[in-house]
């Protein structure tokens, strides 16, 4: 969203997805992410929504 509103497109370039995690993190939170957490979860996050209903 602060991408989004700061006026970039919506394709964001993964640096931008990806600097910003320490910041939204708590220190004990950051050090729970893996190695390849980024990419399941952006991989996750590709896939097309599912319909409700």
């Amino acid at each position: 969203m602060d991408a989004r509103r700061l006026g970039h497109d919506t394709l964001l370039p993964r640096i931008l997805l990806e600097a910003p995690i320490s910041h939204y993190l708590s220190a004990d939170q950051h050090d729970l992410v893996a190695d390849g957490d980024i990419e399941h979860a952006l991989a996750e996050l590709s896939e097309p929504a599912k319909a409700l209903g």
